[in-house]
């Protein structure tokens, strides 16, 4: 029976370029072999187990991107609505006339919200994504 390793850790975009670089190794070196080459049949098996290692490797890295965006879009919101609330309290300490705490006001909720709103919407449309392809749809499709 041969040894198999536990994965203990997550899958990385390194790891899955390393592999695309032994897939296009492995590729080329068929490329240059004879059909009738003994070799040939068994570096076609190699090649194949390796293309599938990389998409489960992939599949893994986009399960757990979805599962992260999906959590924060739980969390993010929050940062987004106190941004939110200190832009309004800065604009209504404007009013009032107080404009030192006004323009403190606006300017932590603007960085608040320029930070987080991007965030969320990222989120959103990676969440979006992974479920059309999930669904069959193919990425970037209407």
């Amino acid at each position: 029976m041969p040894f198999r390793s536990i994965r203990t850790t997550e899958p990385s975009s390194a790891e899955i370029t390393t592999l695309e670089q032994i897939i296009a190794s492995a590729r080329n070196r068929l490329n240059g072999l004879a059909e009738e080459d003994p070799a040939t049949r068994l570096l076609r098996e190699h090649l194949a187990e390796l293309i599938a290692k990389r998409e489960a490797l992939k599949r893994a890295l986009e399960d757990k991107n979805y599962s992260e965006n999906k959590s924060g879009m739980v969390f993010y919101p929050l940062p987004g609505l106190l941004g939110i609330a200190l832009f309004i309290y800065g604009l209504t300490s404007l009013a009032e006339g107080s404009i030192a705490v006004g323009v403190f006001g606006l300017v932590l909720g603007s960085l608040d919200l320029a930070i987080f709103v991007p965030i969320i919407v990222r989120s959103w449309l990676d969440v979006r994504e992974y479920r059309r392809i999930r669904a069959g749809e193919q990425p970037g499709s209407e």
